[in-house]
């Protein structure tokens, strides 16, 4: 028996471009498939699989998904963001349709104080 792979007819990655060191980085990875079966689904950061056992996400990283018919959604959410999370993000779905998204994380808050002359 052959089972044909899903195809796919969208891709789009969004979200967190510029984050405050310490914030929450949110990326959104939204795609349709001609299966509403669940696919699977990865994510990579410099060209490293994200796996939420390895120290640097380690109680940090989530990567929750949903399925809505033939549209499936996977996040990648980074709590506590430090600056060793800047670069290229990447959610790779089947047939290897790829987007990436660029994140910088921004060290030192910015200063809303009034100076006065």
């Amino acid at each position: 028996m052959q089972v044909n792979a899903p195809f796919l007819t969208d891709l789009t990655l969004t979200g967190t471009k510029y984050v405050n060191e310490g914030d929450m980085i949110r990326l959104i990875c939204n795609f349709t498939t001609s299966v509403s079966a669940s696919v699977d689904l990865d994510w990579f950061f410099n060209g490293n699989k994200v796996k939420e056992s390895d120290a640097h996400w380690r109680d940090r990283v989530t990567m929750p998904r949903r399925t809505a018919g033939q549209s499936h959604i996977s996040e990648l959410i980074v709590e506590r963001s430090v600056h060793g999370d800047t670069g290229m993000y990447l959610c790779r779905a089947p047939n290897l349709w790829i987007q990436d998204y660029r994140v910088d994380v921004l060290v030192g808050k910015i200063c809303t104080c009034m100076h006065s002359a």
